[in-house]
């Protein structure tokens, strides 16, 4: 049983944000995709009273899903002007720092929950951005594209 709050469209996808209160009264809100909800039945349950800022909601996130990890500072460097042009138009929360190098790559510091469709993005586009930190993403993308690259010459 969920308590509807909020529909949202983010990133194209529809979303049904639902809040939860915990027994001291804080409240949460969880993202569930309408492709996969299957029924839906009115319940006699009455609902608390939640209070859903999706500028909050989405803070720390990139792309699609919030993440409930503790947000760290990364910093890459996009090397492909389609790239540096996609980071330019984005919405951050909170802001990004852009700025250039001699060589005109755009660095990127922002502040993110390190998430699986944020190291994903970072596979895709590994052969134009550099992680310069944490350290810890990127030996984890790394492995992660060294483990791709053996799965296709499985």
């Amino acid at each position: 049983e969920v308590n509807p709050v909020k529909v949202i469209m983010r990133v194209d996808t529809l979303y049904l944000i639902a809040g939860e209160e915990d027994e001291k009264g804080n409240q949460t809100f969880k993202n569930y995709l309408f492709e996969q909800i299957k029924s839906v039945q009115e319940t006699n349950h009455a609902m608390p009273k939640f209070i859903f800022d999706a500028t909050m909601h989405y803070k720390y996130a990139f792309g699609k899903y919030t993440g409930s990890g503790k947000p760290e500072d990364i910093t890459l460097e996009i090397r492909n002007k389609w790239l540096q042009t996609q980071f330019e138009r984005s919405h951050f929360n909170p802001e990004i720092s852009k700025r250039y190098d001699k060589n005109k790559n755009m660095i990127v510091d922002m502040k993110l929950r390190i998430t699986p469709d944020f190291k994903t993005w970072l596979m895709g586009v590994a052969g134009d951005v550099r992680i310069l930190k944490p350290a810890s993403l990127k030996e984890e993308v790394k492995q992660l594209l060294k483990k791709a690259l053996a799965e296709m010459d499985a």
